[in-house]
């Protein structure tokens, strides 16, 4: 179902479609379980009768005579044409599937009738139901996993149900570490660690280390949403039911299911139309997506800006002061490349899943990173001395007569754009790729559209418009000159990349004016409870509940540990059975 779709049954279609029908008359014959269908006849706006069938697919395939194929029409049902369908029947009951045969019939007469047609039916469609089993969780649950998002699930249901469910999800490992408790003990761990810094910081590895709450409250699931916000974590929540509403709200993004109850959705930020999981990762991708494009384009303009700059004020000083190396028309060609035509090409790349391969960014790491930095002073380097080059020499390298001549200067200018343009492959790669290609055909095609006019541009702008562009036209030899050495940027690039670079790390802190009035009330209220819990109750001033979930990380690490050396230990006894195999084979040939 697209968006469209989903927007038009918010308007609720079928309610103007059963108000007319109501009008115009019509009668239901209910599912029963003998029939395995139920019915309806409806009239139609021109009187006629038609009669509409839903049912079990073994029960209604019999009762057709016709069916209507792929171009819409009604052709007889041919044996051959009755195995087809019962083969997609089975094909569909083997898969888990409801199977759900839908057929219609237009009736003779212009009176509803008491009891139910027994006309024969026109077979329409078969329908396959299944169950609210989503197997593609596991594998979403994985994919942020290893984006560094760390999947947390909150349930009201029992902690033994909720363990077994995300075992099945991916989100419980007890082998990594993983803590599950209640609501309950996870409440009584915050009032525990809460005002006292050293409580608090051996609270941290359990909060981190705990990715299932049980029969979790609401104010539960706002205290683990209030303390990873209080952590620095960018936090995100998903739900449907109007338990959720509070912690939905106090999120940094709120995710709510489109079935999900009116409050939940009015708290919410994102409605997922799908339902589905992995839904919230594909925004995961699509934001890093949009990230990475911002950057990319910026990286073009960085570079193209400070050469430009540079080259019209350092070739002015060259000259002189009688003349720039650009005139103001080249200059705005240039400019149309940077600013219009790049974002086109550079921030309108469709999303990767590689994406989900590397950490998030923090939220205070700066837009240009220290990685883009060192590509944007090589490639600016680069670029600006291949253009003083040519203004300094190019009338000697490439025979275009004298200096500062109308020939010249068209070499300057097409080294220059040349360049620009090679460098857009560059900007395509924000980390250590090397391969600048990768990816072109299946997520760029828009990227090979603009570059391929914006060469052809060059070419008729250098060829047929040298008047309006103050240029000339070349020859073939000075176009090979001048792509050869243009291209040249592609191969610092490539070393930019080999440059070992060292990104900043940020500290997680906590920021109160980054709370809204919600997660303030929130946190007000906590205050409260703590200072009337440890007031009254011995057990938080001894922190106890404290060294309980120590102990329960604990023995967390100690599986994990252990699971670890049975790892190792099966993969050295695999290798000794192996050794002594070949040896043993090796013993039999010498014997022979």
């Amino acid at each position: 179902m697209t968006e469209a779709d989903a927007c038009d049954m918010k308007s609720r279609p079928h309610q103007r479609t059963r108000k007319a029908c109501q009008q115009r008359g019509f009668t239901i014959f209910p599912f029963t379980s003998d029939r395995k269908r139920m019915s309806a006849v409806v009239r139609q706006e021109d009187g006629t009768l038609l009669h509409h069938v839903k049912g079990g697919s073994d029960r209604i395939l019999p009762l057709c005579d016709r069916y209507v194929n792929e171009t819409g029409d009604e052709v007889p049902m041919t044996d051959e044409a009755c195995e087809r369908i019962a083969q997609q029947v089975k094909k569909l009951a083997d898969m888990g599937n409801r199977t759900i045969g839908v057929a219609y019939a237009v009736l003779s007469g212009t009176e509803l009738p008491e009891d139910e047609p027994t006309e024969a039916l026109v077979w329409l469609s078969l329908l396959g139901i299944q169950d609210p089993l989503r197997p593609e969780v596991a594998d979403a649950v994985m994919k942020c996993q290893a984006a560094g998002v760390t999947v947390r699930m909150c349930t009201g249901d029992n902690i033994d149900t909720a363990v077994a469910i995300s075992r099945q999800c991916g989100i419980f490992n007890p082998y990594y570490g993983d803590l599950a408790m209640t609501g309950q003990d996870f409440r009584n761990l915050v009032y525990d660690a809460y005002g006292d810094d050293e409580r608090m910081a051996k609270f941290w590895p359990v909060l981190d280390h705990m990715t299932v709450m049980a029969r979790s409250q609401p104010l539960d699931k706002q205290l683990l949403v209030l303390m990873l916000m209080t952590r620095g974590e960018v936090v995100a929540v998903t739900g449907d039911g109007t338990n959720d509403a509070p912690a939905l709200r106090l999120a940094n993004v709120g995710f709510v299911m489109r079935s999900g109850t009116d409050i939940a959705v009015k708290s919410a930020d994102i409605v997922l139309l799908d339902d589905n999981f992995r839904s919230v990762q594909r925004a995961v991708v699509w934001g890093r997506c949009v990230n990475d494009n911002i950057r990319k384009f910026l990286q073009l303009q960085l570079t193209v800006n400070y050469v430009s700059v540079a080259l019209t004020f350092i070739g002015s000083l060259m000259a002189g002061g009688r003349s720039s190396p650009l005139t103001t028309v080249q200059l705005l060609w240039v400019n149309l490349i940077m600013d219009t035509l790049a974002a086109l090409a550079l921030a309108t790349e469709e999303p990767s899943e590689e994406c989900l391969k590397r950490q998030p960014i923090h939220r205070k790491a700066p837009l240009v990173s220290r990685r883009m930095h060192v590509t944007i002073f090589m490639a600016a380097a680069y670029m600006l001395g291949l253009t003083l080059s040519m203004q300094a020499y190019g009338n000697v390298l490439f025979k275009a007569g004298p200096l500062g001549g109308i020939e010249h200067s068209t070499i300057v200018f097409n080294v220059f754009v040349l360049s620009t343009l090679f460098h857009m492959f560059n900007c395509r790669k924000l980390y250590e790729e090397f391969n600048v290609l990768e990816g072109l055909l299946s997520r760029s095609p828009l990227f090979i559209g603009v570059i391929t006019f914006c060469f052809a541009f060059q070419v008729v702008a250098v060829e047929v418009f040298g008047d309006f562009m103050k240029v000339t036209s070349l020859r073939s030899e000075e176009w090979l000159g001048c792509v050869i050495v243009a291209i040249g940027v592609l191969v610092v690039g490539f070393i930019s990349r080999l440059i070992p670079v060292c990104e900043p790390s940020f500290e997680k802190t906590f920021d109160g004016s980054m709370l809204d009035e919600d997660a303030k009330a929130v946190l007000a209220r906590v205050d409260n409870a703590v200072t009337k819990a440890q007031a009254t109750t011995e057990e938080y001033k001894e922190g106890i509940y404290l060294d309980k979930a120590r102990r329960l990380r604990a023995r967390a690490l100690w599986n994990e540990a252990r699971h670890h050396h049975l790892h190792v230990s099966r993969i050295v006894n695999a290798f000794r059975r192996t050794r002594v195999d070949r040896l043993e084979e090796g013993r039999h040939l010498g014997v022979i």
